[in-house]
């Protein structure tokens, strides 16, 4: 056994010198634990002497490393599905529940028997959204971030989230500048009624406890910019008062762990930026 590990670690440093470091890649399962993702990477960086290590999860999803970063601090869940204990509104966006997340989904259903309304944004509604939900949406594929976009539309319009407190908040100016999103367009473009969105707004204006569940690496309504106008959500809900959170289920094993563990070219081990 010695001797096949000896072998192997001489025959990839060979390579990796006779090429180059940059011309070697390694790449890991989203399904290995923590420790091995951690030696993965150490092995890339240490022994290989190259950042080239990534998942094939990650490059499947389309997803930028560190999406939330800018908004949140990190990129992550926010709280954990005790949050929805106290949630008086859940908002689906991109899930599918009963399929993918049946503990997260007996939570959901919980709250919801115990008064919280459901707001569910995607094109596969299962079972559990047809009969819980207060609103359910099908946007286009692609289009939820539009859609969710309007909706932050008419909130600002409305005067709900107040101008005063929203220039306050760090990048407010460069979020709010050049911002089109029309309710009549919006709903051309993503398939959506304008009943259906100006319900949205309406459900959301009397929430005081919100809860946003969206799933990151499922692919059928993934939407460009999905996550970080979720984001930008949260930030707007917190900024007036409001107890707002974000739950990130994966659907792809420990997929959550390739960018804290250095599994991940922009990050190191504890999320150092590479």
């Amino acid at each position: 056994m010695r001797e096949a590990q000896q072998l192997i670690v001489d025959q990839m440093t060979k390579l990796a010198n006779r090429h180059g470091p940059d011309k070697v890649a390694v790449f890991v399962s989203s399904e290995l634990t923590n420790e091995e993702l951690y030696l993965a990477g150490r092995i890339a960086r240490e022994g290989l002497r190259t950042n080239n290590i990534a998942s094939l999860s990650i490059l499947g999803n389309g997803k930028e490393a560190g999406a939330l970063d800018d908004a949140l601090g990190f990129t992550a869940s926010t709280a954990d599905m005790s949050c929805l204990d106290d949630a008086d509104l859940i908002i689906c966006n991109n899930t599918a529940m009963e399929s993918d997340h049946l503990i997260l989904a007996i939570k959901v259903i919980q709250a919801v028997k115990a008064g919280a309304k459901l707001i569910v944004s995607n094109s596969t509604l299962d079972t559990t959204d047809k009969l819980l939900a207060t609103l359910a949406m099908d946007p286009m594929r692609g289009r939820a971030a539009t859609l969710w976009n309007a909706i932050i539309q008419l909130l600002l319009d409305q005067g709900y989230f107040k101008p005063e407190v929203v220039k306050k908040i760090p990048g407010a100016a460069q979020f709010l500048a050049n911002r089109n999103f029309q309710i009549k367009e919006v709903s051309a473009l993503s398939g959506v009624d304008k009943q259906s969105i100006l319900k949205a707004a309406e459900i959301i204006r009397n929430a005081r406890n919100i809860v946003f569940i969206h799933s990151p690496d499922r692919l059928q309504d993934q939407s460009p910019g999905d996550m970080e106008t979720l984001a930008n959500f949260i930030v707007l809900l917190k900024a007036a008062g409001l107890q707002a959170n974000l739950l990130l289920p994966r659907n792809i094993s420990n997929s959550a762990a390739l960018e804290i563990t250095g599994a991940d070219p922009a990050f190191g081990p504890g999320r150092v930026p590479s």
